[in-house]
């Protein structure tokens, strides 16, 4: 696997998924073009890329990202006629970067704070991870794990990559999993699919922990779009198969224990979503399902025949 060498460049993407949050994402480009202004003249090179997911709704965010595109030419845009959902928003970053860069699929809401941009560069040159997780540390470092020796600590670490801002990604390391984006798009976190799958071939991944949680801020705005989870709950099931066989159950018993208390909500909204979940569970680790199956798969299969009818 190639490195990048202290003295090139170390090139970025920065992809922004966004949908009805102008006022979120004003705030987080501020943050940013100061940031990279800043650090214009490093040896680094950032680019800003804001996926709009709909010209009809987003009419504020489009004019926004016209004038900025017209100023910086490290900003660039692209608007979907319609909504393709918010997933899907997020799957076309990996087809974006190209193959020498990182990518940083950061939230429309999450704002940087000052210096955080340059911490992640500057760690990204000199160590060179496979993957780079923002988490609340004192200190960075770096660790080499073994996809068949995960261990649940491990784990836990890892899946706080499940919140889009925290982890920044080697394209390479990627390649040839971007495309799972898309089949697993319906688990809410195309993201951790393609980075499990990329995991389970190479078997290896260096990652980087830095210490960048903390200079993130929530912004909210009560005109701003607040997004619906009902998607996560119902999907989230079908990520078991990327997992190390060891701890696919421990990742089913707590993914039922979760579905136990929003299985009515899911099963309203997505039907055909929970009942694949279902079926993954049952693949996968059949000793796991500690949900009542008897009336979960009852009320599935009355409102799938009801909305086929």
């Amino acid at each position: 696997m190639t490195t990048h060498q202290s003295s090139a460049k170390t090139p970025l993407l920065i992809y922004i998924p966004t949908y009805k949050r102008f006022h979120s994402l004003k705030c987080q480009l501020a943050a940013l073009i100061e940031e990279i202004i800043r650090l214009s003249g490093t040896s680094n090179h950032v680019e800003v890329y804001v996926s709009i997911n709909g010209r009809r709704e987003n009419q504020d965010s489009l004019q926004l990202l016209k004038s900025l595109a017209a100023k910086y030419q490290f900003i660039k845009y692209h608007i979907h006629s319609g909504n393709i959902g918010g997933n899907a928003n997020i799957a076309q970053g990996f087809s974006l970067a190209p193959l020498d860069y990182y990518l940083w699929l950061l939230s429309d809401n999450d704002i940087i704070q000052p210096g955080l941009l340059e911490r992640i560069l500057r760690n990204i040159q000199e160590l060179s991870p496979d993957v780079t997780i923002l988490a609340a540390l004192d200190h960075p470092r770096t660790e080499t794990l073994n996809y068949n020796r995960l261990t649940l600590d491990d784990f836990e670490g890892v899946f706080g990559l499940g919140l889009i801002s925290r982890g920044i990604y080697k394209i390479e390391y990627l390649q040839d999993s971007m495309h799972i984006a898309y089949i697993y798009h319906n688990t809410s976190f195309p993201h951790l699919a393609v980075f499990f799958r990329s995991f389970m071939q190479r078997k290896y991944c260096k990652f980087l922990f830095l210490d960048g949680e903390a200079f993130i801020q929530q912004e909210g705005h009560p005109n701003d779009y607040v997004a619906n989870y009902n998607l996560s709950y119902a999907g989230r099931a079908q990520l078991i198969g990327l997992l190390p066989s060891h701890l696919r159950e421990k990742y089913a018993r707590d993914i039922t224990k979760e579905l136990d208390g929003n299985i009515l909500r899911a099963s309203k909204q997505y039907p055909f979503v929970l009942l694949g979940s279902l079926a993954s569970i049952v693949w996968y680790t059949p000793r796991a399902l500690l949900i009542p199956v008897r009336t979960a798969t009852n009320m599935l299969i009355s409102k799938v025949v009801g909305k086929s009818r």
